[in-house]
């Protein structure tokens, strides 16, 4: 893999993904590539071993590449504190892009699957969205991403 410049304020400190699937339009299919989401109680019982999120998505090779529609989870921090927010973000491939009903702002295109691409653009994201506090670098993701505290009143608050 190559090396990644992180940002200098903002960490990506973890990925969880899901699939979109239900979100698919009415009468249209479901995307063919599906990652798979948690594991069952008897495979963690028999030892298996679990992976997290950014594992999966390292080793997953989706069937068709070209049809995929995932939600990714992004623990985002600052600096060395061990506290992150969660910002979410929508990544689907263009070719089922118009199958997919998405009102949201947060939404990555891209051609196909393609992990450490899309790892590298999310970095390149959080080095574009770094300001000097972390309250404007909160204003800046938010362009980009849902922001767990989206449309709570304290926090659109303290963000003026």
């Amino acid at each position: 893999m190559s090396k990644i410049v992180y940002p200098s304020r903002l960490r990506l400190r973890g990925v969880t993904a899901r699939n979109l699937g239900s979100r698919s339009r009415k009468g249209h299919s479901v995307p063919e590539s599906l990652i798979r989401e948690g594991y069952t109680e008897q495979e963690i019982r028999s030892g298996m071993k679990v992976l997290d999120s950014e594992k999966i998505l390292e080793q997953w090779r989706p069937p068709n590449p070209k049809s995929f529609a995932l939600a990714l989870s992004l623990a985002i921090g600052w600096d060395d504190d061990a506290g992150s927010d969660y910002f979410d973000v929508h990544v689907i491939a263009n070719q089922i892009r118009d199958q997919i009903d998405l009102d949201d702002r947060a939404v990555i295109f891209v051609e196909d699957f393609d992990w450490p691409s899309l790892r590298k653009s999310l970095h390149d994201i959080l080095s574009k969205c770094e300001r000097k506090t972390w309250k404007e670098s909160v204003r800046a993701l938010r362009k980009r991403f849902e922001w767990e505290y989206d449309g709570m009143a304290a926090y659109e608050s303290w963000l003026k």
